[in-house]
């Protein structure tokens, strides 16, 4: 990883999705990191597929809280159906400040999705009879609604497991 705030890029993807966490200092629980993206399902419309409750299209040019639509992109990115790939790396980096009047140091995660997700007007996954009517070659599996290659589990669960082995390996290296 890279001491830097910017998006990934891969020659494997067309476009790469990519969720950032960070603390404003170096104690950090990645498990609630990964729990606060998946709490921008609070901003998501299904039905309209967009971020937010708004109206029309000016509002959402004009979005007044840029944090709650960045929320929802990041729920919409970890529930995308069609990535199939996700890594995730934590660090600490000491030359990051979270606040213009705060310390420097913060921990910072970094998942990155292939195929990448979250675009406006399109929804994520399907739901109802249809959700696995397009489950990818080797993901046959349907369990509560989501392809899956392995039975009993979901893309949260996974996410939750992933997150906590990776903060166990974070906190021996550190």
């Amino acid at each position: 990883m890279r001491n830097e705030h910017r998006h990934d890029q891969s020659t494997q993807y067309d476009y790469v999705g990519e969720n950032i966490a960070a603390t404003g200092n170096y104690s950090y629980n990645l498990t609630l990191m990964v729990q606060e993206w998946w709490e921008g399902r609070q901003y998501y419309d299904y039905s309209t597929t967009y971020c937010g409750d708004d109206d029309d299209d000016d509002n959402r040019r004009k979005r007044e809280d840029r944090e709650e639509f960045d929320d929802c992109q990041s729920y919409t990115q970890l529930v995308w159906a069609q990535t199939s790939k996700v890594g995730c790396g934590a660090f600490r980096c000491s030359e990051l400040r979270m606040y213009e009047d705060g310390d420097y140091g913060a921990t910072l995660l970094v998942c990155n999705y292939g195929p990448g997700g979250a675009y406006q007007g399109i929804q994520p996954y399907n739901t109802g009879s249809s959700s696995c009517s397009n489950c990818p070659s080797g993901k046959s599996n349907c369990n509560n609604k989501l392809c899956s290659g392995v039975p009993s589990t979901t893309v949260y669960s996974w996410l939750l497991v992933a997150m906590a082995i990776l903060g166990t390996a974070f906190q021996q290296i550190s």
